[in-house]
């Protein structure tokens, strides 16, 4: 019994040191850490310095371009009316960028009904229907898919358009109502 419980006691004063020694070496980590915690924070401020001066570097960049732009391409602007021939959509010419997207997808992409189409040449290019027509009076069956793939809003849903108008509801629902026929 004496020898178990001289077992349990600690031996020499060596343990007592052992511990000393974990002490240290748990100290020594956290300075480490400590350490590399304050490096790991300067690179972030740096690179957060570095990433300002990248953007102020790029709003000049873009400013320059900008006036540039304005110079090389002053004169003659385009300024066609919103056109509002037909019950579901709006077209407004002055922010199309000619992609032709619209005219792919009405053409032989998807709807195969051709309604729309390049109009012109050079600077007087646009996007029209055949001869002028309204859109009720072309192959358009209204499907949406030009509207849809449209990146610049040039065409867009009527009720949006009203809304950016600022139409109230009862005024929209006047002015969609208002080319509908009445039920019996």
């Amino acid at each position: 019994m004496a020898e178990a419980a001289e077992s349990s006691a600690p031996a020499s004063g060596s343990d007592a040191i052992g511990g000393i020694d974990e002490a240290a070496q748990l100290r020594q980590r956290l300075e480490a850490a400590e350490a590399a915690a304050g490096v790991a924070r300067e690179q972030y401020l740096r690179s957060m310095a570095e990433l300002e001066n990248v953007r102020k570097r790029a709003e000049r960049d873009v400013q320059s371009a900008h006036r540039y732009a304005l110079e090389r391409f002053a004169g003659e602007r385009r300024a066609p009316p919103v056109i509002d021939d037909n019950p579901m959509y709006i077209r407004d010419y002055e922010k199309c960028i000619l992609c032709w997207r619209c005219v792919q997808v009405c053409a032989d992409d998807a709807q195969y009904a051709f309604a729309i189409n390049f109009n012109g040449r050079g600077f007087e290019t646009s996007i029209s229907t055949f001869f002028d027509k309204a859109m009720p009076e072309t192959t358009c069956v209204f499907c949406g898919q030009c509207v849809g793939v449209c990146p610049t809003g040039a065409l867009k849903p009527k009720r949006e358009w009203l809304l950016e108008q600022g139409k109230t509801p009862e005024e929209l629902a006047q002015a969609i109502q208002g080319g509908r026929r009445k039920k019996r």
